[in-house]
């Protein structure tokens, strides 16, 4: 569980490494010289490369039934707590979870993806504090 997590920060880390490393765009409609070529090449292969990143990242998903550290759960609301261990530590789906906390499933499913992004920027949070 740890490692899935820290894999999606360190992703979400490198794209935004990446994106900063990108020229400004050069304008090729006119005369190309040999710089300005470069440039574009090298932006187009940097847009590539963070394309594949963000569909790895996108499709990554995250393993059921690890335990996560006690500070990534830091600053998630009482219902996301809830949500979050019953999706991910007692591997409950969205309908068995909506029953039992008497939402809507669409809810469920939204408290659950905010709980992952907040539990994501806490990871991010601790790694800049540990650097």
């Amino acid at each position: 569980m740890a490692k899935m997590f820290e894999l999606h920060v360190n992703l979400r880390r490198d794209m935004r490494e990446l994106q900063s490393v990108l020229e400004e765009q050069v304008d090729l409609s006119g005369r190309i010289n040999q710089e300005d070529m470069v440039t574009y090449l090298h932006n187009r292969r940097i847009r590539t490369f963070l394309s594949h990143l963000r569909e790895s990242y996108s499709n990554l998903g995250i393993r059921l039934g690890e335990q996560p550290k006690n500070e990534w759960l830091y600053g998630l609301t009482d219902i996301e707590k809830t949500i979050f261990t019953e999706r991910f530590l007692n591997k409950k789906g969205y309908i068995d979870i909506a029953e039992q906390q008497k939402m809507n499933i669409e809810d469920v499913r939204i408290s659950f993806k905010k709980a992952i992004q907040k539990i994501i920027e806490n990871i991010e949070f601790f790694k800049r504090k540990e650097d």
